[in-house]
């Protein structure tokens, strides 16, 4: 626990020293957002047109009602859903070169300017990190589906039969499967630290990450954990401020829209502290490889 709690301070402070470094990517994940809402409504706008039963929609997601347009219009689903599917790629794109310039950022003491720093890290590490990424995310398909599978065979078992064990089986189904989903999210992180660290290829990164997360499980989850808790204070501020600040126009819509920039940039904020948080336990863990220019893996 005082490692955890050790590391998250130093995360902390780490990320409040860099500033800059945490607005600079806050604004990318808002060009990157921007850029995301204008497609996904044109892809919407063309498909609906000046449908009534699409007024509904104005006042928030209905699942209802995007069902029943879908049947009205059939290119609603493709559409929107090609459209989703492409700016889910260009964020996984970005999210892989915004992570390299960070901790490329977190990592050097360089003398060259942080943009100049942060840019040499996004492209020296993309191609790595999105390899390492298609590794991890590889490796999580097949550990969640063979994990998965037994309480998949105990559900259909229930249905079949109406008794035994499989009753809770989809409850079983669903931790197993946010246990794996953890795990790709430390292991990845651990692994994207280990190719800047080393310097080293995306197979190398991956090896050296998974057995640090495997060999020390509750450092790396309650590190995780802890910034999670912070991540959920902060979202429940935000969901307490909608709560007490009515809907309206004007004044009250700015209001509200500062405050959902104020989360995303305390969001960001978190972002850059776990990484840093993650990279101090990595250098902890592997003492004897400290400097950067060693190899990550012995």
């Amino acid at each position: 626990m005082r490692v955890v709690l050790a590391r998250t301070r130093q995360g902390l402070s780490r990320a409040w020293s860099a500033r800059p470094l945490v607005l600079g990517v806050w604004f990318i994940h808002l060009a990157l957002a921007a850029s995301a809402v204008f497609p996904l409504w044109r892809a919407l706008d063309s498909v609906l047109g000046p449908l009534p039963e699409a007024d509904v929609l104005g006042t928030g997601l209905r699942l209802g009602a995007l069902a029943d347009l879908a049947e009205l219009r059939p290119g609603l689903v493709s559409g929107v859903g090609l459209t989703v599917v492409a700016v889910a790629a260009l964020g996984l794109l970005v999210g892989a070169a915004v992570s390299g310039g960070v901790l490329e950022v977190l990592r050097t003491t360089d003398d060259r300017s942080l943009g100049h720093r942060f840019g040499r890290g996004a492209g020296r590490f993309f191609g790595r990190f999105v390899g390492v990424s298609l590794l991890v995310g590889l490796l999580g398909a097949v550990v969640g589906a063979a994990a998965v599978s037994p309480f998949v065979t105990l559900t259909r078992s229930y249905f079949r039969e109406g008794w035994g064990p499989g009753r809770f089986a989809p409850y079983g189904a669903a931790l197993v499967a946010g246990l794996t989903v953890l795990l790709v999210v430390l292991v990845l992180d651990a692994a994207r630290i280990c190719i800047v660290r080393s310097d080293g290829g995306a197979w190398a990164g991956l090896r050296t990450g998974l057995g640090l997360v495997l060999r020390h499980p509750l450092v790396w989850t309650g590190t995780w954990l802890a910034n999670a808790a912070l991540v959920a204070m902060s979202v429940g501020l935000f969901l307490l401020f909608r709560e007490v600040v009515p809907s309206g126009g004007g004044p009250l819509l700015l209001a509200m829209v500062l405050a959902q920039q104020a989360f995303a940039l305390a969001r960001t904020g978190l972002r850059v502290a776990l990484l840093a948080s993650e990279s101090a336990l990595v250098d902890e863990l592997l003492p004897a490889q400290a400097d950067s220019s060693s190899s990550c893996v012995s």
